[in-house]
């Protein structure tokens, strides 16, 4: 009572193994599919974080300063209404006389 063994002829074995070698080469080629678009996707992540970054100067910097004539009627204002003055120089030092 020993197991039965399958006989299968010469060309069902050839066939078997033609088929496994067709899978075994369309998983391979997957793989390598799957690994080129990661690859491509990464590439074009890294591209646009990149372009839209908004540490990432596109120009030159420029002087956040108020322009000259708004400068100059704020110091005028203020020098009329009496709340700025120039600055004044310390008296000058007198001496005694003993």
């Amino acid at each position: 009572m020993g197991k039965r063994r399958r006989n299968r002829s010469a060309a069902a074995d050839r066939e078997e193994r033609s088929r496994v070698q067709l899978g075994r080469r369309r998983a391979h080629r997957a793989k390598i599919l799957l690994a080129g678009a990661g690859v491509g996707v990464f590439v074009v992540a890294s591209a646009l974080a990149r372009v839209s970054n908004a540490g990432h100067h596109k120009q030159s910097l420029h002087p956040l300063v108020a322009p000259p004539r708004f400068v100059a009627v704020v110091k005028q204002n203020l020098l009329e209404a009496g709340l700025v003055a120039p600055p004044q120089a310390p008296p000058g030092a007198a001496t005694a006389t003993s």
